[in-house]
């Protein structure tokens, strides 16, 4: 839980450091009173994944930790052998999902959203994508604030889409160099 924050602006200002030739770079996203950071390791996992016009769809979950005002995406999780991937959508099964999720739980890890690929330099979620984040976070038994929805760009992670969402509204995190 990220005791004291608050989501209550539509946009949110966001700070980035990226220092791609330092072997334990990060990338930083500032707002509404938190710094969420994607770790070295998550960035390397997302480098894998990186969708062109004629591959599926890949997706997974985002897992970390909170210190302080911070939120740390340490690992990502992958595309399991039952997701269901089609050029256009990404469906997970299940039973592996809730399953790698009291994995990481038991690591001390917390879920705190999802990511998935779309074959855009820019990418833009689809009501769908929104749809789908906003009933994890209604559906779910939680305390946090918010659920992060990562759409990974074809080109830069920095280009990616991220949005932070409260269960009825979302907050769109936007780079700033």
């Amino acid at each position: 839980m990220v005791s004291g924050t608050q989501v209550g602006v539509s946009t949110l200002k966001l700070e980035q450091e990226v220092d791609l030739f330092m072997p334990n770079c990060t990338i930083r996203f500032v707002g509404v009173g938190i710094e969420l950071i994607f770790s070295f390791k998550a960035i390397e996992q997302f480098e894998k994944f990186k969708q062109n016009l004629t591959q599926n769809e890949a997706g997974g979950m985002l897992f970390g930790s909170f210190k302080g005002n911070q939120v740390i995406v340490e690992e990502i999780s992958t595309p399991s052998n039952g997701d269901k991937r089609a050029l256009f959508s990404f469906i997970w099964e299940k039973k592996a999902a809730n399953r790698v999720i009291k994995e990481q739980y038991s690591k001390g890890l917390h879920y705190l959203g999802d990511w998935h690929t779309h074959p855009e330099v820019f990418p833009e979620p689809s009501g769908s994508d929104i749809e789908s984040i906003r009933s994890t976070f209604n559906s779910s038994k939680h305390e946090l604030k918010f659920f992060i929805l990562f759409i990974l760009s074809n080109s830069e992670v920095v280009k990616s889409h991220v949005v932070l969402t409260d269960g009825s509204k979302e907050y769109k995190l936007n780079a700033h160099t």
